[in-house]
């Protein structure tokens, strides 16, 4: 400040010097009117024209100026982000809106379950996880499934929380997490109904294989330590979803019709199967060469079936191929996810990279003031653009993955 030519400078003497007590005022935060108490009340012994006041590690700055009444008033808060044009600052404040857009929604079992693996991944066992995890645990049904709400038809989806009950139950020794998760996997191996080569089916009311379920049992049957369970469910979805030639998943496969309840490449689907098959990747053994060749290989013709459709602003189509279908945000949001976590572990090349950027940018676009990102695969029938809990949950993941690479590269 004198450098540039203000010499008139008073300091609150008593907040001169460090003290982490901060006993002068009641936080030291300076977007709180009473931590510049001191400070406004020197400007008005002094009749100073400009109060300056900074948080501990001085990532934010209060400003408080006069007004036409001759009184000190708080009228600015800028932080560290604004002040150097921190992009990647901007994003997480909007990674913080999407997790309060988030958990403001009503969720069902999948939608819980994911809501818990977004913040197990950006923040990880925090107290919302565990939240998320003692109500999705006390909605037990009696045969193993967690997270029951009025109507009890799914089989796969409560093990979308499977995972993080099983972090929380590490991190807290509470066996009340554990024991949800030993009978969700007691589930899902023994009581789940199946095809005839067992393969998970979505619903105990039909007889249908969904694309949805690699995100759900895969990775928490990994992470439970069966994985020759969770690699017989990836391929299985992939004999009865995956095609051979376009290299992309349809959605619904009707075992009693033998042919697809919809055979529409759906993107969302084709983002569930990515980002599960990532998740399951992460938690295998370096030295399982034959399971890693196989998803490595699998995941990558996925992908690049997935990218041929993506629109020059980054985004995709609810159906893939299917361009008047409407323009869709979260599956470019659950690609960049798995570009992410890809390159970084190396097993993707950098040249995925302006796929992701691209794909990022434009899902940051759509998220509104309220935290809210718009455009996705929306509820509740999920056949229009709108708002939906994995929307909010990809972009959250999208930019943790996202944060944790630049960070290191």
């Amino acid at each position: 400040m004198r450098e540039a030519g203000i010499s008139e400078i008073a300091v609150v003497l008593e907040q001169r010097d460090p003290d982490g007590r901060f006993p002068t005022c009641p936080s030291p935060n300076p977007e709180e009117p009473d931590a510049l108490r001191k400070g406004i009340d020197l400007c008005k012994e002094t009749c100073a024209d400009l109060l300056l006041a900074t948080d501990p590690d001085c990532d934010r700055v209060g400003i408080a100026v006069r007004d036409k009444f001759v009184i000190l008033k708080l009228v600015l808060i800028i932080s560290a982000s604004i002040l150097t044009q921190d992009t990647e600052a901007n994003n997480m404040d909007k990674v913080m809106a999407a997790k309060l857009a988030l958990l403001s929604l009503q969720r069902f079992q999948w939608e819980q379950g994911c809501a818990a693996q977004a913040i197990l991944e950006s923040e990880g066992v925090t107290d919302d996880l565990l939240r998320l995890c003692t109500s999705a645990a006390l909605r037990s049904d009696k045969d193993g499934r967690v997270g029951v709400m009025e109507k009890n038809e799914s089989v796969d989806d409560p093990a979308a929380i499977g995972e993080a009950l099983i972090c929380a139950a590490e991190k807290t020794g509470n066996k009340f997490y554990r024991e949800a998760a030993d009978k969700l996997y007691f589930y899902l191996k023994n009581r789940a109904p199946k095809t005839i080569d067992g393969i998970i089916y979505h619903f105990n009311i039909k007889n249908e294989v969904w694309v949805d379920a690699y995100y759900m049992a895969p990775p928490f049957l990994c992470r439970y330590g069966d994985l020759d369970e969770a690699m017989k469910q990836i391929k299985g979805f992939r004999k009865y979803l995956f095609d051979e030639d376009v290299h992309m998943l349809s959605h619904i496969w009707d075992d009693d019709l033998h042919d697809f309840g919809r055979h529409d490449f759906w993107g969302v689907g084709n983002g569930w199967a990515l980002a599960g098959l990532t998740r399951v990747i992460a938690m295998l053994d370096e030295n399982d060469k034959e399971n890693r060749t196989y998803l490595l290989d699998y995941l990558q013709k996925l992908l690049d079936g997935c990218l041929k459709h993506q629109r020059e602003d980054g985004l995709f189509h609810d159906i893939l191929d299917d361009p008047s279908s409407f323009v869709e945000t979260n599956v470019a949001q659950m690609i960049a996810y798995t570009i992410y976590r890809g390159v970084m572990r190396g097993y993707l090349s950098e040249d995925y990279l302006v796929h992701a950027d691209k794909a990022r940018k434009a899902a940051n676009d759509k998220v509104d003031d309220l935290g809210f990102v718009q455009g996705v695969c929306g509820m509740p029938d999920f056949l229009r653009s709108g708002v939906a809990s994995e929307g909010q949950v990809f972009f959250i993941l999208m930019e943790t993955a996202a944060k944790e690479y630049y960070e290191n590269h």
